[in-house]
């Protein structure tokens, strides 16, 4: 699966946001990988932003014949014993990481795919270290504090991945 993150990652043209296409595409970026790997998802192709990919995987993940886990949760009543769970959160390759959610002032929604062990690869970026709107970075850049995104909202594993060793 990162494998194809990475090939569809490298399109110049694909993931950056213009006049033309000027909403972010981390969502699009996942559904295209998670489809051309193969790998079924919860909710109707092109429909989903991050919230409806979360609302989604959480009402999957509640199946006892579920495809897809949950490994973290953000916990808003106790936000920094959740931010301290989360330093302890393995990441897996192909973990989806969501934030959605308010963190003070600002709305914050993303989606990116892990790559392990602390890499997460996405789309929707507008920085210099992704002068094309993907990227493949570090989990710390989002979540070393709430100036940045912080911890996300929740975590979700497919479990029918295989992991390379």
């Amino acid at each position: 699966m990162i494998e194809i993150a990475e090939q569809l990652g490298h399109d110049p043209q694909r993931w950056e946001q213009t006049k033309q296409s000027p909403s972010p595409k981390c969502n699009q970026y996942v559904e295209n990988v998670l489809r051309d790997a193969g790998v079924p998802f919860p909710w109707k192709p092109g429909q989903a932003d991050c919230h409806g990919m979360r609302v989604a995987l959480d009402k999957e993940a509640q199946n006892p014949n579920a495809l897809w886990g949950k490994v973290f949760a953000y916990d808003e009543k106790h936000g920094l014993r959740s931010d301290q769970e989360f330093t302890n959160y393995k990441a897996n390759d192909g973990d989806l990481m969501i934030w959605d959610g308010r963190w003070g002032d600002k709305y914050v929604q993303h989606v990116g795919i892990t790559a392990a062990p602390d890499d997460i690869l996405y789309a929707g970026s507008v920085s210099r270290s992704a002068p094309h709107g993907w990227r493949h970075g570090k989990i710390l850049d989002f979540t070393q504090s709430r100036d940045d995104y912080g911890s996300p909202t929740a975590v979700y594993r497919y479990k029918g991945l295989k992991q390379s060793i």
